[in-house]
């Protein structure tokens, strides 16, 4: 027997799952501590109340045997199917068939699956930094990855590659900077893959969070997309889906591989649960409309809360308007894996943020105290953290190549159940990039 040989080239865990091992390792040696997850992306906000009913009912149909429903379609049921295309696309003015829709169980899944419907020969661009699925899907099937960086002097949108190439990962508005695209700005990518015979995978899941009239939602607003670019979406950040589990992946005619991604879905994957599946329809009714934008208002406060509170003491800061992500430069002598984790840092030049952010937690501010005082325990106290951070962050630097002047910091989790998404940079003398090396630690009170 012989395994895949790209495997070794990724990191021994996956960014994500490693950052769960060590906030377990923490939380077992310290069992009364009070965890601010701020390593893995997560929703907060509950479900608005139509879209539990719907579940509660679906769940219900199960109970009897008139409505038992086994097996779910492969690409999800028409009614959903037919509902994504009258809400989301119609008014936008793009006809698709529901045949073209293909339900999954979120946009990770597809944006690592769809890997498999191309050769291993084929060159990959991929925006640096990045979500660790683009890269690490490719890497396990071994392709050519041209990194193309996101950086300030070209407002973290990338050139297009100097080179042709096959396939090209695009994720507007961007996590984890915050960037979006005019229409103008992406035509120039719809018109280089036409060139270049190339496939455009764009990832869309953050597009609920687009508030500017200039910004497109579905890369399908530009003429001639259809034919070069496959489309992912995911109901998680805009739904809050992150444990229902429901997203969806387009894939026009015009690109010839509907039927292939038709044939591995077949083979491949068993369905979307029923349960979830009535629960997306039940986001695109009135109700579940209005519930929806009530929780992304939340997180978009917040987010306008930490841009501008970082802002006002004085950090460089991107993003935050038009996406749920914050890309903030970390200070000279810093770096992502010991900007948060300082607790001496967080009493100083953090005072003006905390005293912005304190109010809506209905937390008592922290108090300044004399360095020998014992921590006040509002504060972000992982101190002990840092030097198995700064080991991880050794051991993803011989995983992954640089190619930016900055690497994420995944500040997911929110300060307090407040802060929706946070990213922050840091320099170029890390040796590390991408999103694959989202900062690995936790704030803990």
């Amino acid at each position: 027997m012989k395994i895949n040989s790209h495997y070794s080239a990724l990191p021994a865990h996956y960014l994500f799952h490693d950052i769960d091992l060590r906030v377990q390792t923490y939380l077992t040696q310290h069992p009364g501590a009070r965890l601010l997850r701020m390593g893995i992306g997560d929703v907060t906000r509950p479900l608005p109340r139509v879209i539990v009913d719907a579940m509660q009912r679906a769940a219900e149909e199960l109970a009897h045997e008139e409505t038992f429903r086994g097996y779910c379609p492969e690409n999800g049921y028409e009614w959903l199917r037919q509902t994504i295309v009258d809400h989301f696309f119609l008014p936008r003015g793009i006809p698709f068939h529901p045949d073209e829709v293909f339900i999954s169980e979120g946009a990770g899944s597809d944006l690592g699956n769809l890997s498999d419907l191309f050769d291993r020969e084929n060159k990959v661009a991929i925006m640096d930094p990045t979500y660790p699925a683009y890269v690490d899907a490719n890497i396990m099937a071994g392709r050519e990855i041209t990194l193309l960086p996101c950086l300030k002097e070209n407002n973290f949108v990338p050139d297009l590659p100097a080179e042709p190439v096959d396939i090209i990962y695009l994720c507007f508005p961007n996590n984890p900077t915050g960037a979006v695209l005019t229409r103008d700005q992406l035509r120039l990518w719809v018109d280089y893959a036409h060139r270049n015979h190339s496939l455009i995978i764009f990832d869309a899941a953050y597009e609920a969070y687009i508030s500017s009239p200039d910004i497109p939602h579905s890369i399908y607003e530009i003429e001639g997309a259809r034919e070069v670019a496959i489309e992912v979406h995911s109901f998680s950040k805009s739904a809050g889906f992150t444990s229902v589990r429901c997203g969806y992946v387009v894939v026009p005619f015009e690109t010839g591989l509907q039927p292939l991604w038709m044939r591995r879905q077949c083979t491949k994957y068993n369905g979307t649960a029923y349960v979830s599946q009535r629960a997306a329809e039940a986001t695109f009714t009135p109700e579940g409309q209005k519930g929806i934008r009530d929780n992304l208002c939340y997180y978009k406060e917040t987010a306008s809360l930490i841009l501008n509170g970082l802002r006002e003491i004085g950090l460089e800061v991107y993003g935050g308007e038009n996406a749920p992500y914050i890309w903030c430069r970390a200070p000279h002598g810093w770096n992502s894996w010991t900007f948060l984790p300082s607790g001496l840092y967080a009493r100083s030049r953090f005072r003006p943020l905390w005293r912005r952010i304190c109010p809506l937690l209905r937390l008592r501010q922290p108090s300044i105290r004399h360095r020998s005082s014992p921590p006040h325990p509002c504060l972000p106290r992982i101190t002990s953290l840092t030097r198995s951070v700064s080991s991880a962050a050794s051991s993803l630097s011989a995983c992954y190549h640089p190619s930016s002047s900055s690497i994420v910091s995944d500040v997911i989790r929110r300060f307090s159940q407040k802060i929706p998404f946070s990213y922050f940079s840091v320099p170029k003398n890390l040796h590390i990039s991408k999103k694959s090396c989202t900062f690995a630690a936790d704030l803990f009170l």
